[in-house]
């Protein structure tokens, strides 16, 4: 069982190290990770579980007037290598990073990928998981509703299927009643 959990290890540090320059008071990715015996790379899935689990210690806000949110969060981990920049998770496009959206819907905003109608509350750590919070086209993100992830013709008949989902959508994004399929490169 190592041998197959050990891959997500390196994505892990991946996403970890942007938002340590963002939401952290200087943590260094050697010193976060030298309680573990082995390298990161090697560790098994527990021992980091648990080392990301005990050193867990913000939670950020969702939105606030300054510095450090879940806007600056997913400025830094979905942003062009200019940094001026995010890619919308549905529409498959750059766009400014800022301004961003408050509540117009003419710039880009925060998709939940597990809809907070399936679950998630409006206010803790479900709210804010960056793991499952993602830039999005405000218009493509509202025809994506609550949908399922999935291909057309799962679970309603392929001729009420959309290709692209929505007009504002990446060309290979489509819809039905039930399911909803992202671009596949994303």
């Amino acid at each position: 069982m190592k041998g197959t959990t050990n891959a997500a290890v390196p994505i892990i540090a991946l996403v970890i190290n942007p938002l340590i320059s963002v939401v952290s008071d200087g943590c260094d990715i050697a010193t976060y990770y030298s309680p573990l015996p082995v390298s990161p790379i090697d560790a098994d899935r527990n021992d980091v579980h648990k080392l990301i689990k005990d050193t867990h210690r913000n939670q950020l806000p969702y939105s606030s007037g300054s510095y450090g949110d879940v806007w600056d969060a997913l400025i830094a981990l979905d942003s062009d290598a200019s940094g001026q920049n995010v890619r919308l998770i549905y529409a498959n496009t750059l766009v400014s990073a800022t301004p961003y959206d408050s509540g117009t819907c003419e710039y880009w905003n925060r998709e939940h990928l597990w809809s907070r109608s399936r679950g998630v509350g409006s206010s803790g750590m479900d709210n804010t998981d960056m793991h499952h919070l993602r830039p999005s086209d405000c218009n493509v993100n509202s025809a994506r509703n609550n949908l399922y992830f999935g291909a057309c013709g799962t679970g309603a008949p392929l001729s009420e299927c959309d290709t692209p989902a929505h007009a504002e959508a990446a060309a290979d994004t489509e819809k039905d009643p039930v399911s909803f399929l992202p671009p596949a490169d994303r």
